[in-house]
C-alpha cells in the first residue's frame, strides 16, 4: 500500500513502533489486530473509508 493512501492512526494505537517504517502490506494482520484492540470506532471507520480493509468479494 502506498503511504499516501495509508490511513492515519493515532500514536496511542502504535506507541511502540515507528509508523513511518511500518510495511502496511507485510504487517496487515498486525495492523488490523492492533486497531481493533486499541483503537476506537473512528479508527476502524478510518480503515474502512480509506480502503485499507477491503470487503470480502
Amino acid at each position: 500500500m502506498d503511504l499516501k493512501n495509508a490511513p492515519f492512526f493515532y500514536p496511542r494505537i502504535f506507541w511502540d513502533i515507528d509508523v513511518e517504517k511500518l510495511d502496511y502490506e507485510a504487517k496487515f494482520s498486525f495492523i488490523i489486530e492492533r486497531v481493533f484492540e486499541r483503537g476506537d470506532v473512528e479508527d476502524i471507520r478510518r480503515c474502512l473509508n480509506t480502503g485499507f480493509i477491503l470487503p470480502a468479494r
